[in-house]
């Protein structure tokens, strides 16, 4: 008797249409068909998920439709439910990742609450988290607060709402107890720690991660100066150009990741969080190489990144055929992963995902490893010549042909502009009379004792970010936050 089994596999999508744009997901779609087998279908989030099934898998980024429905918004609070209804009624199908999951990052003071828990001495390099406490309205003592968990200024004033809205950017930089009554709450204050302008954007997808250098802000001491209000777009993009970035001094020898340490805490973040697309921004303090991360994002753009979509097809592949495995359905059109993951591999992989392409262009900008596989064997990319020629190791493919490239592109979204091009108020910085908190410091990397001279800062009023929520506890969340996150625009 013939067996009723489906052999296409199929994996049900959704993103916003920008991120679809940026990734030029439809052609990666077409080329997963192909190459493959899998059948990629983008959710129509308004209409009922079962009658668009069945499914073998679900990737999505619905941090924004979850942000609006907290914030209200009565069509994403409908398709939200819809969603979890359909996942709940499915509970062997494989969400990547857990709405569950994916929800404590939309919440800085839940997010950073579970950061603290990743610290540790990793082969004598210490990693963690720069202390916080969240303050949840203007009746609390903000001074005690911060004392209580130790905090100390310059301090970084964030938005509770991570995703899913421009205020998740928006921040402020307060350098005194006579300017706190800047902190528009609720919100996280964070401490900040000097680490020379230069940000290590940790991409991870599955077992593979990639490390991507970025321009920071630059190094920042406490007195008797302004607020500082910015967006961190204009200031950690690949091209941003912000005065808040621009060292006067370049350190030159200054270090890099720890290999072994990055590999612990992605292994750590993955199972902690239970997530296999994050991104993690990284710091590295002066003078000490303490590891510290700030931040993690839910499914990020993967600008810099060699190979985003053949590590993307092995995680679907694998997540596909452990899920087959564990309902005892057919794998045939799985193949072997080894072979599969070969082919990802492969110049016309690459050359078949023009988005990899574009991150080539983009790395040779920025700088960037990568590491894929359990072992976590890395390969680095020297910064300053193509990204996608010196590669140990095998792990990232050749790049694909230009003419490849520019093909799909304008067959699928025509010339627009690249996302990372730098906006037009980059700075995003007013200049006035007042002094801002640049650290005069011995550079142990080849600055001695150089004062940072730059232009003053003016301080908006009132201040145009909006932080979060929380009480001005620094421990683990007590399960009595509620999360009100605005509609994204």
């Amino acid at each position: 008797m013939p067996s009723t089994k489906r052999k296409t596999l199929r994996v049900g999508y959704w993103m916003s249409e920008k991120k679809i744009r940026k990734l030029n997901f439809p052609s990666y779609c077409d080329w997963l068909r192909r190459e493959h087998g899998i059948e990629m279908i983008l959710l129509a989030l308004d209409e009922p998920l079962e009658a668009q099934g069945p499914f073998d898998l679900i990737l999505h980024k619905l941090t924004d439709v979850m942000a609006a429905a907290d914030a209200g918004d009565k069509r994403s609070v409908a398709a939200v439910q819809r969603a979890e209804t359909y996942f709940q009624s499915h509970p062997s199908l494989r969400l990547v990742d857990p709405l569950s999951a994916v929800r404590n990052l939309t919440d800085r003071d839940t997010c950073y609450s579970l950061m603290k828990a990743c610290s540790k001495n990793v082969q004598g390099v210490e990693i963690g988290s720069p202390n916080f406490v969240t303050i949840n309205d203007n009746t609390v003592d903000k001074v005690e607060a911060l004392r209580s968990c130790n905090v100390s200024y310059p301090i970084v004033c964030k938005s509770i709402v991570a995703h899913g809205s421009d205020l998740a950017h928006k921040m402020a930089i307060i350098f005194n107890e006579e300017h706190l009554c800047d902190m528009q709450t609720p919100c996280v204050a964070q401490q900040f720690v000097n680490h020379s302008a230069v940000l290590h954007k940790i991409f991870v997808i599955g077992e593979s991660h990639y490390i991507v250098e970025r321009p920071s802000i630059k190094d920042l001491v406490a007195g008797d100066h302004e607020t500082i209000y910015f967006d961190s777009h204009d200031v950690s993009k690949a091209t941003s150009d912000s005065y808040l970035n621009q060292m006067e001094e370049k350190c030159s020898g200054l270090p890099k990741p720890d290999d072994a340490a990055i590999a612990w805490l992605v292994k750590q973040f993955r199972e902690t969080m239970s997530l296999n697309l994050f991104g993690v921004d990284l710091i590295i303090e002066n003078g000490t190489n303490r590891h510290i991360f700030i931040d993690v994002n839910y499914f990020p753009g993967y600008d810099g990144v060699t190979d985003m979509f053949p590590a993307l097809t092995r995680l679907i592949q694998s997540l596909l055929k452990s899920s087959a495995t564990e309902v005892g359905a057919s794998t045939d059109s799985l193949g072997d992963l080894s072979s599969a993951a070969a082919v990802s591999s492969s110049a016309a992989a690459a050359a078949a995902c023009p988005s990899i392409m574009r991150n080539h262009a983009i790395a040779a900008v920025s700088g960037s490893s990568s590491s894929s596989g359990a072992n976590g064997d890395m390969a680095r990319v020297n910064g300053s010549r193509d990204h996608g020629a010196a590669v140990e190791n095998g792990t990232a493919p050749p790049p694909a042909p230009r003419s490849a490239l520019t093909a799909d592109l304008n067959g699928l979204a025509g010339s627009q502009s690249h996302p990372c091009s730098p906006s037009a108020a980059a700075a995003g910085i007013a200049s006035s009379n007042s002094s801002v908190g640049l650290v005069s410091r011995d550079c142990s990397h080849g600055v001695n004792g150089q004062r940072l001279v730059e232009e003053p800062v003016k301080a908006k009023r009132p201040c145009e970010y909006a932080p979060s929520l929380a009480d001005a506890a620094c421990s683990l969340p007590n399960g009595n936050h509620s999360s009100a996150l605005p509609v994204h625009s």
